[in-house]
């Protein structure tokens, strides 16, 4: 299931990534279960295929034991979120590294597609969220595997 929603979110998210400078590899997978049962078959799988390196008050984190090789790279770390009312978007959104942040954000900052986000919570980050009708993905810094090891 974690493979086919990985892969799912990628094929359709690939001609918006692929048309954005200083995109580098896949970092990081956020899974955003549609209802608790889902979220618990995804866990499932998790504990079947990975480790759990941290316990966020949104979700768990994990490491794959074997990384899922995708078009963008090896994928290692992923989170699997809890169900709320915030993010009631169903499938995933994965983040990517960016190869050099400040042009990125130079070029980008106020282009409409992306919204900056910063988080104090853990882990601390920054960000943009890129997110059109058919695509949503983020760009964080420092990347989650920098956290987490990847």
């Amino acid at each position: 299931m974690l493979d086919e929603i990985i892969e799912n979110v990628l094929e359709r998210i690939t001609t918006d990534v692929m048309a954005l400078d200083y995109v580098g590899d896949i970092s990081f997978v956020n899974f955003f279960p549609k209802d608790e049962e889902h979220r618990m078959q995804l866990e499932d799988e998790a504990r079947e295929r990975a480790v759990c390196v941290d316990v966020s008050v949104r979700g768990n984190f994990y490491r794959f034991t074997e990384p899922v090789v995708t078009k963008f790279g090896e994928l290692s770390i992923f989170k699997i979120r809890y169900v709320d009312d915030v993010k009631t978007m169903y499938g995933a959104g994965p983040d990517f590294v960016v190869t050099d942040w400040d042009r990125f954000v130079e070029k980008y900052k106020d282009d409409k597609r992306f919204s900056y986000f910063k988080n104090d919570s853990h882990p601390p980050c920054q960000g943009y969220i890129f997110q059109n009708e058919r695509s949503h993905f983020c760009f964080v810094n420092p990347p989650v595997t920098e956290w987490y090891g990847g």
